[in-house]
């Protein structure tokens, strides 16, 4: 009755692809932004340290000119050069120890984010899950619960059916009770329409795709009409309406589902198409006639 195993297995089996798409682009729009940042990082990082490299070098080239100017020689102090070689391996020591911690500590962010990524679909996942257990579950009981009515009702259908059959057979065939016969069979065509109402209720997966079966049959294009006039007439005429039809004086060959367009009826407001004389017009049946709804397949 409800949606098969196979199909809402398909339409499961797309959520989890599209997620999944949705999680790789994620991932990689992240891994872009972070070789971005790192970039951006190690590319500053990279213009300090030589801007300072140069604050150095100039510096030492000042120093060496302030010393020439006072000792008249262009010689260096005594221990100039070997104390310049334990600055610059100390500086050396200082940046690599800088850059290890630097490269720590985005290692450790990225476990984070990894972990927290985790966390959060492992999350999602979980609950994804559970809702689907208990759209199971939900689903699971509609269709039980339908089943149970629906078994009921053609239950009772059945002897309703067999009650009208009974009284059309008992009903003598004489003109005087010709209008008996006419309800009798009212009553059998009613009972038809409401196994196929049934069928409907049962027919989920066109429901919930917003579709209802129609199977198209040659017939007469004016039977419906007529069977629509025969069952709801007595209803008019209980609230003091006339229903009537303007009918073909011949047969329209047509191709439609009769039950379906029975089951449209002549409107929920029957008084508000009442002619002047308080009667109500059905609109009768012309060749060429077309019966359409956007919502039934």
């Amino acid at each position: 009755m409800g949606m098969g195993g196979e199909e809402k297995g398909h339409e499961r089996t797309a959520t989890d692809e599209s997620l999944r798409v949705e999680r790789d682009q994620a991932d990689a729009e992240l891994a872009k932004i972070d070789a971005v940042t790192r970039e951006t990082a190690d590319g500053v990082l990279r213009v300090a340290r030589a801007r300072a490299d140069a604050i150095v070098v100039d510096a030492r080239k000042a120093s060496d000119v302030a010393a020439e100017a006072t000792s008249g020689t262009a010689a260096l102090p005594p221990g100039t050069e070997r104390q310049r070689s334990r600055e610059d391996a100390s500086l050396r020591r200082e940046r690599a120890s800088a850059d290890a911690k630097l490269d720590h500590e985005r290692r450790a962010t990225s476990r984070s984010l990894q972990h927290f990524l985790a966390v959060e679909r492992s999350q999602t996942d979980e609950k994804l899950g559970s809702e689907r257990i208990l759209s199971d579950d939900v689903t699971a009981a509609r269709d039980n619960f339908l089943g149970m009515v629906s078994h009921d009702l053609r239950a009772l259908l059945a002897v309703l059916s067999m009650s009208s059959e009974l009284a059309a057979k008992a009903i003598p065939l004489d003109d005087a009770n010709r209008e008996a016969r006419a309800h009798a069979v009212t009553s059998q065509q009613a009972v038809a329409r409401m196994n196929r109402i049934i069928e409907d209720l049962l027919d989920i997966t066109s429901i919930e795709a917003g579709r209802l079966a129609v199977v198209r049959d040659a017939c007469d294009a004016n039977s419906p009409v007529r069977e629509v006039v025969a069952a709801f007439g007595p209803i008019a005429a209980a609230r003091g309406i006339t229903l009537a039809a303007e009918l073909a004086p011949h047969e329209l060959p047509a191709r439609l589902d009769h039950q379906r367009v029975v089951q449209a009826g002549p409107g929920d407001k029957p008084a508000d198409r009442r002619d002047e004389r308080g009667q109500m017009n059905d609109g009768g049946v012309e060749a060429g006639d077309a019966i359409g709804d956007p919502h039934i397949a």
